[in-house]
């Protein structure tokens, strides 16, 4: 039976039925999702307000391969905004594997400096992580408080 075909959380490990949907129904929904991923516009301007004044941006995205098919090719801004894009699925590594080893290798990739970047991110970890590295980072969540950062950056 194809994999496609099989119904999705048939039984949990504990024996109980949880689910009784079809791939096939669900994953169209799933697509449609990725593809119309809301994205902040307010975000997005700030950061080209940013860009303005000389400063670069990435985003580094922790994603499975859903953001590269469909979320990405459907938001084409974000090409536009970010000097670079480097999602897990695409480098094989999620921030934090290798002590942070993607954003070493995005650095060097940017002619960059970590001693002069700024990681906006919601995982704690993460920024704890980066902050090592000799980088800042900034954890937090949610539209407004990601524009507060924004807004705290001078060059």
């Amino acid at each position: 039976m194809d994999a496609r075909q099989t119904y999705l959380g048939r039984h949990s490990p504990l024996g109980k039925k949880e689910l009784d949907i079809k791939f096939n129904d669900l994953f169209p929904i799933f697509v449609e999702s990725s593809k119309a991923l809301d994205i902040s516009t307010p975000i997005l301007e700030a950061i080209c307000q940013k860009k303005e004044l000389g400063y670069r941006a990435v985003l580094a995205i922790d994603n499975m391969d859903s953001f590269v098919r469909f979320t990405r090719p459907n938001n084409r801004l974000l090409d536009e905004v970010f000097n670079g894009i480097f999602d897990s699925y695409s480098t094989g590594l999620l921030k934090q594997d290798q002590g942070g080893r993607i954003f070493k290798e995005i650095a060097a990739n940017m002619n960059g400096d970590l001693a002069k970047s700024v990681l906006i991110d919601d995982s704690a970890k993460t920024c704890e992580l980066f902050t090592s590295l000799g980088g800042k980072g900034e954890c937090v969540t949610g539209e407004e408080n990601v524009l507060a950062e924004l807004a705290k950056l001078d060059y």
